[in-house]
């Protein structure tokens, strides 16, 4: 019997040795904060909340995740509280594509930029589209542009606001078009007066993001002329885009994810991603996608560190040619 113990303690150690326990993964004591930079109501809140919520529902994680508005100072009031907070987990951000904006038009004055914070990871891509009345006379994006060279400053298009995503994504269009003198750009306090611009007729066009856009398509109000990527969405059938109507090789997306502060510990960042990817995975998520016309996808935090750094480079190249 002794030699039975003594051999079942070796293989015990052995086994301990071969297989060492796994690090527990990190377990939140308290709730989660998540910050948006915008009032309630925007893209990234309407996100952080279904997040959140389908956390809160499947049980994903012990606590629960709070949603935070901090709109002010152009984003920059969320930005410097999530910058400055502990490494710890409680609080993130989810934030998009408008980082990127922000700090290529900052010369010096935004303060902040993508390598700044922790890329937790990202979840969603938001196409953006140039769009017309819906009883507009031009079918296709060749006829529009086709009359704008014929009177050049004559047609006009509302943005949602200026150095935003939704105006990068235009001017990547215009720029690389070589549209700059036809299209006249008619800047608004956002996607309400854009819209209001385009049905009142004072504006024949507008620059919008697909979640917008949808509930006018929905109701025959407004149709899509041009997706401003380089690649066709299987959200908008039909509709072309920057690569097949212009060549356009690089469009601009808005991607949606979350953010952290820096120096967040690795396996904080990787529970929390963890939780969001569980999240997106559910028939909720999937359901809150297709209404809004975004593309669910889940990128890892390397994953969504690269896409910005990718997406930094077209977007730098804009604001260069802007400012020129």
């Amino acid at each position: 019997m002794r030699n039975v113990l003594l051999g079942l303690c070796v293989l015990c150690l052995t086994l301990a040795v071969c297989h060492p326990v796994q690090a527990a993964a990190w377990q939140p004591e308290r709730e989660i904060r998540i910050l948006i930079p915008y009032n309630a109501g925007g893209q990234n809140d309407l996100c952080a909340r279904k997040i959140a919520a389908i956390v809160q529902q499947k049980k994903l994680l012990p606590v629960a995740m709070v949603v935070v508005n901090m709109p002010g100072a152009a984003t920059r009031e969320a930005l410097t509280e999530l910058h400055k907070a502990k490494p710890d987990g409680y609080t993130v951000m989810v934030h998009q594509t408008a980082l990127l904006a922000a700090s290529a038009l900052g010369q010096g004055q935004f303060p902040y930029a993508v390598d700044d914070f922790t890329s937790v990871c990202g979840f969603a891509d938001f196409p953006n589209l140039l769009s017309v009345r819906n009883d507009a006379p031009w079918k296709s994006i060749q006829e529009l542009v086709a009359e704008a060279k014929k009177h050049p400053g004559a047609l006009r298009c509302a943005i949602p606001g200026v150095g935003g995503t939704n105006h990068f994504s235009l001017l990547n269009f215009i720029i690389n078009g070589k549209f700059q003198d036809i299209i006249k750009l008619i800047p608004t306090s956002g996607g309400a007066p854009a819209v209001a611009a385009l049905m009142g007729k004072q504006v024949e066009m507008r620059c919008t993001g697909a979640p917008d856009l949808a509930r006018f398509m929905r109701a025959g109000e407004e149709r899509p002329l041009l997706l401003l990527d380089a690649k066709p969405n299987e959200k908008f059938p039909g509709v072309p885009d920057l690569k097949s109507a212009f060549g356009i090789e690089k469009g601009v997306v808005t991607r949606m994810g979350v953010f952290g502060p820096p120096k967040i510990p690795k396996e904080i960042a990787e529970a929390l991603s963890a939780a969001v990817k569980a999240a997106v995975e559910t028939e909720d998520f999937k359901t809150f996608c297709e209404e809004q016309m975004a593309v669910r996808i889940f990128r890892d935090g390397l994953a969504w560190f690269t896409q910005h750094k990718e997406d930094e480079v077209v977007i730098k190249a804009i604001a260069k040619s802007i400012k020129n």
